[in-house]
């Protein structure tokens, strides 16, 4: 709404109320907020001691980075407008530098999460591999089973089989035996 007047008066206020809490962040991004507001109102002077603090808080955190990446570029801008020619080169430059290692962090960050998901898909496409070699050798184990149970009832049927062909073979051969011994009787009793 353009109302710079109140809107510095408010982050004043929420400056105090950060510095109450201690809340780092809040101090440090209320402070660069105050430092753009102040730009605005065309009070570079002022807006320079709380952007500078801002950085000086980041930069002593180690946290935030991006924090400091903003503090960074407002110092070039604020330092522009001083015409301290060289001081906005300084902080221009600084700003570059965090800016590119914030995106070399992104993109290691992201490339680390790429190789994540790939060994990740790797291991689930080798346990998958796995789960069906399983799955095969568990079906042949099943028909080797049942080849052998099979196997085994055929073996227990023969030997049946066999059993009763010689049993029945023995009780021909007793009969035999017993109507030779008849006729041996009837022939011995009957001269």
């Amino acid at each position: 709404e353009k109302k710079f007047d109140q809107a510095f008066k408010d982050i004043l206020e929420s400056i105090k109320i950060s510095e109450k809490t201690g809340r780092k962040f809040s101090i440090i991004t209320d402070n660069i907020h105050a430092a753009s507001i102040l730009l605005d109102l065309n009070r570079p002077g002022e807006a320079l001691n709380y952007c500078s603090k801002a950085l000086h808080l980041a930069q002593n955190s180690g946290e935030y980075p991006e924090q400091e990446s903003d503090a960074l570029r407002l110092l070039a801008k604020i330092e522009e407008r001083n015409g301290n020619w060289k001081n906005a080169y300084f902080y221009l430059k600084s700003y570059k530098e965090t800016t590119d290692s914030l995106k070399n962090a992104d993109v290691q960050k992201s490339i680390e999460e790429l190789e994540t998901k790939y060994q990740t898909t790797e291991k689930e496409q080798k346990i998958a591999i796995l789960n069906k070699d399983n799955q095969i050798k568990s079906l042949t184990l099943t028909r080797t089973k049942s080849l052998i149970f099979l196997l085994i009832i055929l073996i227990i049927i023969s030997a049946g089989i066999v059993y009763l062909f010689i049993r029945k073979r023995q009780l021909k051969n007793i009969a035999l035996q017993t109507e030779l011994k008849q006729k041996l009787l009837r022939s011995q009793m009957n001269p």
